[in-house]
């Protein structure tokens, strides 16, 4: 924890939590260090609703003062079968997105839905995709990963003619990004 600190600081990252908050693999502590190191986070409703106090609350307030608390840029929260929300904290206060997630008759497998809802997220931050892009592709490619049987899809042509099919967002970029 110490060695991450001294990094996180001395590097000034920019980190991107995907919280998954599995009993007994986690304490506030751990919890505490992670959010004050990330810039964007990636939360379940129902993480979202053990991670915060007010139970009375709505999942949009609930984000809006987790926004606020940790001085967030984003925080993308999946709703299971139903959305998934994207609440950015613009120059003009908090703009909420949302994306309605795809009807799948017959879900085969959702273990790894979340991780490449997290991965399409963070290809989205570094190509500067808007919020209704972002989550469209998030979207898109974990209802996908639904249909099928494992946490990945086996063929790599998969993954080749997901990135082609996101080329034209990449032409709407004034300036191409570098890291």
């Amino acid at each position: 924890r110490e060695t991450f600190t001294r990094i996180a600081r001395e590097f000034e990252m920019v980190g991107f939590l995907d919280l998954n908050l599995r009993e007994p693999w986690w304490t506030e502590e751990i919890l505490a260090l992670s959010l004050e190191h990330a810039s964007y986070v990636k939360i379940a409703d129902d993480e979202l609703y053990a991670l915060c106090s007010d139970h009375e609350s709505s999942n949009e307030k609930r984000c809006e003062a987790l926004l606020k608390r940790h001085d967030l840029r984003r925080i993308y929260l999946t709703q299971g079968p139903e959305d998934a929300l994207l609440f950015d904290r613009a120059h003009s206060g908090i703009v909420t997105t949302s994306h309605p997630v795809a009807s799948i008759p017959r879900p085969r497998d959702t273990v790894g839905a979340g991780d490449i809802f997290t991965a399409a997220s963070i290809y989205s931050l570094f190509h500067e995709w808007g919020a209704p892009e972002t989550l469209a592709t998030a979207c898109t490619i974990s209802t996908e990963l639904c249909t099928r049987v494992g946490a990945t899809f086996d063929d790599p042509q998969f993954y080749r003619d997901w990135v082609r099919s996101a080329e034209p967002y990449w032409t709407k970029l004034e300036r191409p990004v570098i890291f």
